[in-house]
Formats: structure tokens, C-alpha cells, sequence
């Protein structure tokens, strides 16, 4: 016990007294803060806020909870607190989001689905919009659809768009989409705009499967035409297709005109569009995906992003007139393009780039090219120290959204709720926005991280929650775990109380489970089997928690998704410890993983395998094979599970969505149809029209926690039947 470090991850002493523990509801029920700017005269905040996932939204369009066609944007005023909602967007199940300020603070613009004259609830596209400052007018700028960047997953038209002056792009949220559009001045704008006809990805990516599979019917059924989607390789390899494409356009807002300036290659997948306008905005450098490259035979690829997996082009576009863009001519040692940097000095003469000579090169080489003079130069690594200074009195796990010489505002995310507050000149905080106040009245569990030692005598750290109410004694435990995931980041992240939907582990907690979260810190060089490394590193740490007196040693379940699911397979082939398992969008057969098309490629009559990300995860990070399967051909059979499914015992929970884009239903099909043909227990639940996340809509979410629980009460019962 000596060797116990109590550590609280998680619990805040809430203000009111607790009273219940944390429900499916409330985990749907929370309001997520998805983008806030302040005005440029500091007086306004334009909050970006996802509306809780209940009755009468559109869903299916991505992870309910970061889908911002479910947003609105509140107005608040740092000075007096009052705050308005601009937007409103349930009644017509709407959404607003990527609110922008214009230089001098008199406009708003922003994306929105919202409908207008017959256009159908939850809306049939993403438009520009803006607000007037002066007139309290909200109005759509173009009934032109406008570009939209993918959230989660394999993303879909990646956006880079930078305004004169900046050489970072405009985000609408951190990590997951960038703005498709940038203010030129207090009146015009900078848009990626679309093609006549043409659906913003956001409300395509998986729309189109459905348009495809109906196609397909009315095909079939008149028998007159095949309905047939080519990938080719080698000499039979094509080039994107001349409809994906943006049309760099000027907006301007007093006028209400839209000026077309020029065409660019809008590849959808890996790649993206960056745009950055020069000091004087005059002009904008462009740099624009064309394809996916080949791999060469012996090549290795350089890293498991599709930005280094993608063929690009350089260009100019004048911002004044329209005329067709100058694309340049690359030297050889620049001709994969990479990352567009930005324009160097106020002149505006001359725009920085990084790039690499062929695919597998992992060093990259920065180079100016001169705009006057047409010459392209190496230079010197022109990465700048980004890091800035934290702001006195901005609490520690706050998020900065802003500040100037009236002070600092922030986030903050409590166990009573999320906050967004400001300082003021008493010293005194003051709170603008309050959200997800229903979490003060829910009781969460204690906590803490323990020591333990690993199989290879490795030490470690795991993580374990309590259940709420928890007064000692042995509790059945549901471990979860991810391979190469080790504490304290792990349970950081995934005791987070904001966790969405079937990965929020209080939920789980409250039904009378202890979660254990233990460390997997696997080897990615190709050389270890991560598959019998497994149960060394988890089955001390359940071992370990037997010790300390919390864990039944006859009830311990194991739960994982993705890679996790990989895990949950692993263990059930290697270890004795788990009476159940529960394994969420697994991997069981790196083979047909590595090789498998992303299902929702259908439909965009390009080459579907491009889309896929799972040869460069399978060979680069998880499992890191080092390798393609005609290569390494023993290390995907070995660390398969499905080549050991003869050896599972306990019971197994498999759970996949049909629009997987990682592994297809297969994986859970094959381990499934290996347990059937054995007599051995085992359950299978695929959803449709669900990707990796198995979470596109809130009945999905419920019906996925209450198998999960069903499941491993059953199993984890005292004196249950495997």
C-alpha cells in the first residue's frame, strides 16, 4: 500500500449538495463551447454553442457531439453580461457556426444550414452569412454553397485560409475544422465557394453514401446500366476528376456582389486548400491538392498524414481582377509542396513554403519564392517559437479565448458546469456564459492513480474511478484500455467528465463499476508483437487492483474501441483475467484491415482507395507492421487476433457501425462467425449508418451504453455463467 500515489484526476467539490449519479441524458444533454471570439473593440463575444443532442435536430452528419449544424452563435456583452442568442436555429434545426469578426468589428460573418423560403428543415446546404453591427440584421451573403472541412476521422477538404497580415488560419475549432472563408478589410471577403449545384462536405460526407446506394437500386432494377466504381494502379492510374474544384470568389458585404476570381483544385481527400493573402491584400498564395500519390514499390511511407500523402500545386491569384491562376514551377527539390507558411515582411514580394523532392521523404526544406522575380529559393528553417506566454490570472486548466487591455476572458470547464468567464478590474472574475449547470447536481466517483509493475518488471501507472457513493469493498471492475496509451494522459482524457457518448466512463461508474484504466506502453518499431505484449502490461495492473481491495478478481471485464477494440480482442486470446469483454469498432485481422476500402468513398467517382487512411495505420503506427502484409506477412498473422479466436473463454460483446471508415463490419463479422463455429458465447450488434465513432445519433448512443452495461452486469454478476 506504501506504494499508493493518490492523485485526483478529476472531482471539484461542488458547490450544491450531489444528488444523483451521471445518466445517458446528461451526457447528451451537455452544451459544448465550440468556438468564441471577441470583438475588435473588445466590448462583444460572439460564442459559438452547440445545442444539446435531443428531439427535433438533424443528425447523422457527424459525431453528434461536434456537428456544428446543430450550433448557434450568442452575443454577449463583456461589459454587462447580457446575452442574446443571434441565431436561434432548434425550431428550424439549424446551425450557425465559425462566427469571424471583420477588421473593424461591424460585421459577423458566419456558415449556416439555416433554411430559407422552401428550402427543407435542417437545410439542404452551408451558406455565408453575416450580421450587421449597426443594423441588428442577420442576412445570407450568397445562396452559392460554400466549402466545408470534415470533422473527425479521415477529413474532407481540409482548409487553410489566412487574412493579410496573419499566417494562421482562421479556425472555427481547434483541432478539427478551419474556415473556408477570410475578411479582406471591413467589407470584403475571401470564400472558397462551390461549383453550381454542389452539397458542402459537412452534409455529404455521408449523404452521398445514401444517394449512391439509392442510384444503385434504380440502376439494377432498370437493368440498362452498370453500376460500377474503378480504382486503378500503375499505368491504369487516373487524375482527379475536373468537378472537384473551389472558386476563390470576393464577397463584398455593402454592395452585395460576388466577384469569381479564380478556379483551384479541390481535391476531397487527405489534402486540403490553403490560402494566404499578402500584407497589402493585393494577392493570395494558393496551394491546392490535386491527388493522392502513388506509393512506390520499395517506398516507405513518411508519416501517417494525408497532408504528406498528396500531390499539390502553387499558385497566385490576383485579388483585384479575375483571370485564371499562375501556378508555378517547382524546382525538383521542392516538388511535393507541403505546408504554405505565409508571406514574409510587409512588402508582400515574397511567400514562404515548405516541401520535400519525392513521398517517402521524411526531411522537409523550406523555400521563399520572390513573386517579382519568379525565383524559388531554399532558406533556412523558418519555424518561429510559437509559444506564448499564460496570462496572469487565467486559472490552470482554463482555455484563453482572448485579451487586450481590458483583461483576459476564458473557459473553463467544472464539474459544475462549463463557464466563460472575464476579469475585471477588482480583481474579480465575471462570469458571461454558463453552461451545463446539470452537472453540479450529479455525483461522480473519487478517482486516483496507483504504482504498479509490469510484466517485464517495467514500472508503471494506472488509473482507477470509483463508483459513486463507493464505501470500500470489492466492486466489479470494467477495464479500459488502448494499446501504446499510458497514464496519466490516458486518464486524463478519458476521465474527463465532458467525455461524449459511449466513451463518457462515469457513465459506467454509475452503474456500479470501478473503471480501470491501466498503461499499454507499446514499441511501434515492428519488432515487438504488440498482441502478446498486451496481457504484460494489463494483467499486473488488475492484479495489482485485487491487491489494494477493490477489485473481484472473478468479475473483470475489459472494454476498448478502435484500437482499443484491437486491445479487447488481444486480451481475450491472451489472457485468463477477463470474464467478459466488450469490443467496440475492433480490429481482428490486420490482413483484411490493411487492404479495406473506406465505405463512405462511395459515390464521389473518384478512386475509392484513396480515401482510405488504414495502409499508412497499419504500417506506421497501429500495429507499426513496418511494412505491407506480402512483406511482413508473419507479423499480421501473429498479432492478428482473429488467428487465436479458438483461444477466447469469456464471453464477447462486438459492436461496429456499418459506415466504419477504419475497419469494415468484417472485422467483427469474422472474430463473431470464429465464436459461433466454437459453441462459444458471443454477441454481435451492427448499426447502420454508424462510423468509427458509433456516434452520428443520440438512439445510437443510448442503445450502445445500455448493451455495454446489460452486458457486463450479466457477466460480471456474482457466480454468472461465461
Amino acid at each position: 500500500m506504501s506504494r499508493v500515489v493518490i492523485a485526483m484526476l478529476l472531482i471539484l467539490a461542488p458547490s450544491i449538495v450531489s444528488s444523483r449519479p451521471m445518466s445517458v441524458d446528461d451526457v447528451l444533454g451537455m452544451e459544448r463551447l465550440d468556438r468564441a471570439q471577441l470583438s475588435p473593440d473588445g466590448m462583444l463575444l460572439a460564442a459559438v454553442v452547440l445545442r444539446p443532442a435531443r428531439d427535433g435536430e438533424i443528425y447523422g452528419r457527424a459525431a453528434y457531439e461536434i456537428d456544428p449544424s446543430r450550433a448557434d452563435i450568442w452575443l454577449i456583452d463583456r461589459s454587462t453580461g447580457v446575452r442574446r442568442n443571434l441565431t436561434e436555429g432548434h425550431a428550424e434545426a439549424a446551425g450557425s457556426w465559425c462566427a469571424t469578426w471583420s477588421p473593424d468589428g461591424q460585421r459577423l460573418a458566419f456558415l449556416s444550414t439555416r433554411p430559407e423560403g422552401t428550402e427543407p428543415k435542417g437545410g439542404n446546404n452551408v451558406r455565408l452569412y453575416m450580421w450587421d453591427r449597426t443594423t441588428d440584421r442577420v442576412h445570407r451573403l450568397s445562396d452559392q454553397a460554400i466549402v466545408t472541412q470534415t470533422r473527425y476521422g479521415s477529413g474532407v477538404n481540409r482548409l487553410d485560409f489566412a487574412g493579410p497580415g496573419s499566417n494562421s488560419p482562421n479556425v472555427c475549432t481547434i483541432g478539427d475544422e478551419n474556415a473556408p472563408f477570410v475578411w479582406l478589410d471591413g467589407s470584403r471577403l475571401l470564400a472558397a465557394m462551390l461549383p453550381p449545384g454542389s452539397i458542402s462536405s459537412l452534409l455529404e460526407a455521408t449523404e452521398r453514401f445514401y444517394r449512391h446506394v439509392s442510384m444503385t437500386r434504380d440502376k439494377v432494377r432498370e437493368g440498362q446500366e452498370a453500376v460500377v466504381s474503378a480504382s486503378a494502379s500503375g499505368a491504369e492510374r487516373t487524375t482527379v476528376g475536373s468537378d472537384q474544384e473551389a472558386i476563390l470568389t470576393i464577397v463584398n458585404v455593402e454592395t452585395g456582389t460576388s466577384t469569381d476570381l479564380a478556379h483551384v483544385p479541390a481535391y476531397p481527400f487527405k489534402g486540403g486548400l490553403a490560402v494566404r493573402v499578402s500584407p497589402r491584400g493585393d494577392r493570395a498564395a494558393v496551394m491546392a491538392t490535386t491527388g493522392v500519390l502513388a506509393p512506390a514499390k520499395d517506398a516507405s511511407f513518411p508519416r501517417n498524414d494525408g497532408e504528406w500523402l498528396v500531390q499539390k500545386k502553387l499558385g497566385l491569384v490576383d485579388l483585384h481582377r479575375p483571370k485564371a491562376i499562375e501556378w508555378m514551377k517547382l524546382p525538383d527539390e521542392a516538388a511535393l509542396p507541403l505546408l504554405l507558411l505565409g508571406w514574409a515582411g510587409d512588402a508582400g514580394d515574397t511567400f514562404t513554403f515548405a516541401a520535400r523532392p519525392k513521398l517517402e521523404s521524411q526531411a522537409v526544406q523550406y523555400f521563399a519564392a520572390n513573386t517579382v522575380t519568379g525565383v524559388i529559393r531554399p532558406e533556412a528553417d523558418r519555424k518561429k517559437d510559437i509559444m506564448s506566454s499564460r496570462p496572469a490570472g487565467l486559472p490552470e486548466k482554463a482555455q484563453l479565448i482572448g485579451r487586450d487591455a481590458k483583461g483576459i476572458v476564458w473557459s473553463e470547464q467544472t464539474a459544475q458546469g462549463l463557464f466563460v468567464r472575464a476579469s475585471a478590474r477588482n480583481g474579480k472574475a465575471v462570469t458571461l456564459l454558463e453552461l451545463n449547470r446539470h452537472l453540479a447536481a450529479v455525483e461522480t466517483g473519487r478517482a486516483f492513480e496507483f504504482d504498479y509493475l509490469s510484466g517485464h518488471g517495467e514500472p508503471l501507472k494506472a488509473a482507477v474511478l470509483l463508483p459513486p457513493g463507493y464505501k470500500g469493498g470489492r466492486v466489479p471492475v470494467i477495464t479500459w484500455g488502448y494499446a501504446v496509451a499510458t497514464v496519466p494522459s490516458w486518464s486524463d482524457y478519458s476521465l474527463d467528465l465532458y467525455m461524449p457518448g459511449i466513451y463518457n466512463l462515469h457513465l459506467y461508474a454509475a452503474q456500479g463499476f470501478a473503471i480501470l484504466l491501466p498503461s499499454i506502453p507499446l514499441k511501434r518499431d515492428g519488432k515487438q508483437d504488440p498482441l502478446t505484449e498486451l496481457a504484460l502490461d494489463v494483467d499486473p495492473a488488475v492484479d495489482r487492483l485485487v491487491e489494494l481491495g477493490i477489485a473481484d478478481r472473478t468479475r473483470v471485464g475489459f472494454m476498448g474501441q478502435s484500437f482499443g477494440g484491437y486491445t479487447a480482442l488481444g486480451l481475450a486470446t491472451q489472457s485468463h483475467r477477463f470474464n467478459a469483454i466488450a469490443a467496440i469498432a475492433p480490429i481482428s485481422d490486420l490482413r483484411t484491415y490493411y487492404g479495406a476500402f473506406d465505405p463512405t468513398a462511395r459515390g464521389y467517382d473518384l478512386d475509392e482507395q484513396d480515401k482510405s487512411d488504414n495502409v499508412v495505420i497499419a504500417e506506421l503506427t497501429s500495429p507499426a507492421a513496418q511494412g505491407p502484409p506480402y512483406a511482413k506477412g508473419e507479423f499480421y498473422q501473429r498479432n492478428s487476433p482473429l488467428s487465436f479466436v479458438d483461444r477466447v473463454n469469456a464471453p464477447v460483446l462486438l459492436i461496429h457501425g456499418d459506415l466504419d471508415i477504419r475497419g469494415t463490419t468484417y472485422q467483427s463479422e469474422a472474430f463473431y462467425t470464429g465464436l459461433w463455429r466454437q459453441g462459444k458465447t458471443a454477441r454481435i450488434l451492427r448499426y447502420g449508418g454508424e462510423n468509427h465513432s458509433l456516434a452520428g445519433s443520440p438512439a445510437t448512443v443510448r442503445s450502445v451504453v445500455s448493451e455495454i452495461c446489460e452486458w457486463f452486469h450479466k457477466y460480471l454478476s456474482p457466480g454468472s455463467a461465461r
